[in-house]
């Protein structure tokens, strides 16, 4: 008899939470629910911000990794114009074996992968192949565009980088 009791108590109690939930009631049963409510739960339908699938990588990826290379060789310049403007006063050829160069470009990529989503795969591959691509092609940007290389790092730097290459 109290068998059947404690299952008629149970089925009431079970009636009556199926009745606050669907009118939208609290948690009934005290769970705490952590990270994205689903909609099934929330009821909220919502709309996805992302492309995703195949074709939201392929776009990310076509996106992400010009502008990785790009960062890898801006961080070289950024090295470059800390390593000209206020860590040395005499003008310095343009080497890949300006090695302490290399070292603070290099934890300018770190920050950089630190900061933007460039961390790993081939935008990581990117971000390190733009750093040895300018390294490596420094002194040509600069004999093809002097002026401009004068500006952003120094006129006597650039001057020494063209006598360098046998352009006066």
């Amino acid at each position: 008899m109290g068998a059947v009791v404690g299952s008629e108590a149970q089925k009431r109690q079970f009636q009556e939470r199926l009745v606050r939930i669907r009118a939208g009631g609290e948690n009934t049963s005290r769970h705490l629910y952590v990270g994205p409510v689903d909609e099934a739960v929330s009821g909220v339908k919502r709309r996805r911000s992302r492309v995703g699938g195949f074709l939201g990588s392929l776009l990310g990826e076509a996106v992400m990794l010009p502008l990785s290379l790009g960062l890898g060789a801006a961080a070289l310049i950024a090295a470059r114009v800390i390593s000209i403007n206020f860590l040395s006063e005499v003008p310095r050829y343009a080497d890949v074996s300006r090695i302490g160069d290399i070292g603070i470009a290099i934890i300018i990529l770190a920050l950089l992968a630190r900061i933007l989503p460039v961390k790993s795969g081939a935008r990581g591959k990117a971000l390190v192949a733009g750093l040895v691509l300018m390294a490596v092609f420094e002194s040509r940007a600069i004999v093809q565009a002097p002026d401009a290389f004068a500006k952003i790092y120094s006129a006597p730097y650039v001057a020494n980088v063209m006598a360098r290459n046998g352009q006066v």
